[in-house]
């Protein structure tokens, strides 16, 4: 199951934000973030809103996440990132037809992988 820990750490590992400025933005020890990396420790949650505003982690999700058993909340790479935001940009009434192209587009992909 995906922790705000692991959240965290991919956030920093993608922002390029090592620990000792993240905590020197928040004005807390290093060691405190390493436990919050490492889910030794839960930070209280006026420090959970300024760790997910500074690595620009969606509250929201993270406060769901123990309704979820698995990794669909957090982008893990540059081009789940980037799917990601042009699927924003789409209209509402439009997301059927975006998610269709989508899995159209996959499944050729899988096909073509078949072929190599």
């Amino acid at each position: 199951m995906i922790t705000f820990g692991g959240i965290m750490k991919l956030q920093m590992e993608k922002m390029g934000i090592k620990q000792e400025v993240l905590a020197k933005d928040l004005n807390i020890a290093r060691t405190t973030v390493t436990s919050y990396c490492n889910d030794k420790r839960q930070p209280d949650f006026d420090t959970m809103i300024k760790i997910c505003h500074k690595l620009k982690i969606n509250l929201s999700q993270v406060l769901d996440l123990s309704k979820y058993n698995n990794e669909d909340m957090i982008l893990h790479n540059d081009f789940e990132y980037k799917v990601n935001k042009v699927a924003r940009t789409v209209k509402k009434e439009n997301y059927a037809k975006f998610l269709k192209g989508v899995e159209y587009l996959a499944d050729l992909l899988k096909d073509e992988n078949k072929k190599q």
